[in-house]
């Protein structure tokens, strides 16, 4: 049996993703080394089918093992693929198949398929037993077709034999033990044996007789456990296959492979998703970003911008997340297609996308920083005042009660409480799309002017038969002015009183000050409410001390 190891030729085919490298049978083994990044591969194996006999008898089918398993990058994967069964072979073929007997004319055992990996067997695909003769039985022509190579967690299937008395049909290989050779009493078949640590570890199909000068029969089929030679005219049994408990998802069929086996090894292509930032930006202000990412590690390498044939940046290194910017303050205004390039490394291919960048004029400006301050109950009226790419728009969901905002941006209306009140107003400009500007505004209401009810006027005045002034206190008025005062004088004559005395008494002259508002009108007092009862308690001192001088000077004059 040959072994060895070749470099594998065939070739990879990548579609929709996933990327199988397919391996056929070369009579040695095979490597498949995992690529960059890949850390999970999928398996298909096929074992080989058994060989025909010369009366016209097919061998049996080999069986399909699949699964999925996690692997690291750069590990080296084994590969076995198993060879078919021919007619009159004497030797095993590649995969353990049994032989037959040299130059007859029935079938050696299919070959096993089988993946390793650090000497440790993953999966078998079981090859199919060599085909026997044909027989008649109940005047029907039987054909003793081989054995069927089998998938995991199966026994291959058994050879066939005639029903009479004395034979035996071989029995497939099982998941714990060889199959067993066929017995026929002019020959039988051996059984199949494992081998362990050899190149080709596992399972070897039994051979067929031998005897010389007998009729021999097929040869089994190589697998986990291979199937046992199938004695005189008889077929050989299929060989079993296997899925060791690192397979995830295994699974397989029975019969289903003729002709040389075969392994297909599947596993997500590497490719990087690019994911470009640009959308919709302001003049000066323009910020490009790249977010590559990728189905095993994070991609690594560079990221290139370019806004038609112009270069933007190119060669920005990704970060450890996959990430690159790129600063694209100088485009003017208009519409861009940017291109997006990723180097590629070496689990990604290089690869590129296109976006559209829309650069816009600046968003508007509110110049109206401050608002004017309102009273409570008084009309108000503002216009809120902006710069950029005009006519504007405004709006505003919380302006204070009583007041509207125009969309052209008049404030208007009457606010009836006094207070501070916050609120924001949003500006639209008249670009496509339009660019929008939120500010918060301060407004103070203040208390509308307190208004006080004119007094009624009062006067003093002196009487006592002689001249007199008389000062008035004029009501409060409206008007904020102060009041002004001035000093008057008012001179007393008394009257002379009759006496009995011989003498006369004369009442001395006196005078006192009078203090009086400048004008009959009275002052005009502020809406602070300025009480008039100090002026009237002036007046009334006033009057009590002329009326104490003169009281003084009647009593002189009696005196006298």
């Amino acid at each position: 049996m040959a072994s060895g190891t070749a470099v594998a030729d065939s070739p990879v085919m990548c579609e929709d993703g996933v990327c199988t490298h397919t391996f056929d049978y070369t009579g040695a083994s095979q490597d498949f080394v995992v690529p960059a990044g890949v850390d999970r591969i999928s398996f298909l194996l096929y074992g080989a089918s058994g060989g025909s006999s010369g009366f016209g008898v097919s061998g049996g089918a080999g069986g399909m093992t699949r699964g999925d398993l996690g692997v690291t990058p750069g590990a080296t994967v084994r590969v076995l693929v198993g060879q078919a069964g021919s007619q009159g072979q004497a030797a095993f073929t590649y995969g353990n198949g049994g032989p037959t007997y040299p130059g007859s004319r029935y079938g050696n055992g299919g070959g096993m398929s089988m993946i390793t990996l650090d000497g440790t067997v993953i999966a078998v695909a079981g090859g199919g037993g060599g085909a026997g003769g044909t027989r008649i039985e109940a005047g029907e022509q039987i054909s003793d077709r081989g054995g069927s190579g089998s998938g995991p967690n199966t026994s291959g299937g058994d050879g066939s034999a005639p029903a009479d008395l004395g034979y035996v049909a071989a029995t497939g290989g099982s998941q714990t033990a060889p199959g067993t050779g066929g017995i026929s009493p002019d020959g039988n078949g051996t059984d199949a044996f494992f081998v362990a640590n050899a190149t080709l570890a596992g399972g070897f199909g039994g051979s067929s007789s031998t005897t010389e000068g007998t009729s021999p029969g097929g040869g089994g089929g190589g697998g986990y456990y291979g199937g046992g030679g199938g004695g005189y005219g008889q077929s050989g049994a299929g060989g079993a296959g296997y899925a060791s408990p690192t397979v995830e998802n295994a699974s397989g069929d029975s019969g289903v492979r003729l002709g040389n086996g075969q392994i297909q090894i599947s596993w997500d292509e590497p490719a990087a998703q690019l994911g470009l930032t640009a959308g919709t930006q302001p003049a000066g202000q323009v910020s490009l970003a790249a977010d590559i990412t990728g189905n095993y590690d994070v991609p690594t390498g560079t990221a290139s911008f370019y806004a038609g044939l112009a270069s933007l940046c190119t060669g920005v290194t990704l970060d450890s997340a996959g990430h690159a910017d790129c600063d694209a303050s100088s485009l003017a205004a208009g519409t861009y297609e940017i291109l997006l390039s990723y180097s590629g490394d070496s689990i990604y291919p290089g690869t590129e996308t296109t976006g559209t960048l829309v650069v816009v004029e600046p968003a508007p400006v509110v110049t109206t920083q401050s608002l004017p301050e309102a009273s409570a109950s008084g009309s108000y009226s503002t216009q809120l005042v902006a710069t950029g790419v005009g006519p504007f728009t405004w709006e505003s969901k919380e302006i204070p009660e009583g007041l509207t905002l125009t969309a052209d941006g008049l404030l208007s209306g009457t606010l009836t409480t006094p207070g501070t009140y916050e609120f924001s107003v949003r500006v639209y400009d008249s670009q496509d799309p339009a660019q929008s500007t939120i500010v918060v505004l301060s407004l103070t209401v203040a208390a509308a002017p307190v208004t006080s009810t004119s007094a009624p006027s009062t006067s003093v005045s002196t009487s006592q038969s002689s001249t007199s002034e008389t000062t008035t206190s004029a009501p409060a008025s409206s008007s904020t002015a102060a009041p002004t005062t001035s000093s008057s004088s008012v001179t007393w004559r008394p009257v002379t009183t009759p006496s009995t005395s011989s003498s006369s008494a004369v009442a001395p002259t006196g005078s006192t000050t009078l203090l009086s508002p400048t004008s009959t009108a009275g002052p005009q007092l502020s809406a602070t409410g300025v009480d008039v009862a100090p002026w009237a308690g002036v007046g009334a001192v006033l009057l009590g001390a002329g009326a104490f001088t003169l009281l003084l000077g009647r009593r002189r004059a009696s005196r006298h």
